[in-house]
């Protein structure tokens, strides 16, 4: 296949112009940035820009929101809707989702046993958690922690 070169117009300028304007803006992290709707090969880069940012936005809101929902909150069954993504997007959407169990998961635990305790029920013990791919054993709660340390790397009560 053989390109056919040609000079450009002043609407290919034009349309360059306002596409580095606008990647400009978003790398800065300006997701409402646009370009206008055109019509063929302009209208196609735009429409895919267009969509892009929509993407970066709607994903931006939701980071947001799951960080006040979770994070302050401490409503640990909030969650990511994937629904509105595909690929890379939506495995990126998976992993901070995934993150959310893995740190909520021994939480939970925890408060669950601290309770059963505090109503004086001194028989639970904390369920063997899940263990992570690269997450070193010290890290791993131990099946009781009456008169035990709580992980595997804190000190025995009363040893220094």
């Amino acid at each position: 296949m053989t390109t056919v070169e040609r000079p450009m117009t002043d609407t290919d300028t034009a349309l360059l112009s306002e596409l580095a304007e606008a990647l400009r803006r978003v790398r800065r992290g300006d997701f409402k940035a646009r370009l206008p709707r055109g019509t063929g090969l302009a209208g196609e880069v735009a429409d895919g820009f267009n969509e892009v940012a929509d993407l970066l936005e709607r994903r931006n809101r939701e980071l947001l929101r799951i960080s006040r929902v979770v994070g302050r909150e401490g409503r640990m069954t909030e969650r990511v809707d994937e629904e509105h993504f595909e690929g890379a997007w939506a495995d990126g959407i998976r992993a901070v989702n995934n993150l959310i169990d893995d740190l909520g998961r021994p939480t939970t635990e925890i408060a669950r046993v601290i309770v059963a305790v505090a109503e004086g029920d001194l028989s639970q013990k904390m369920a063997k958690p899940r263990r992570s791919p690269g997450w070193p054993a010290r890290w791993v709660p131990r099946a009781s922690w009456a008169g035990r340390p709580m992980c595997a790397a804190c000190p025995a009560p009363g040893a220094t």
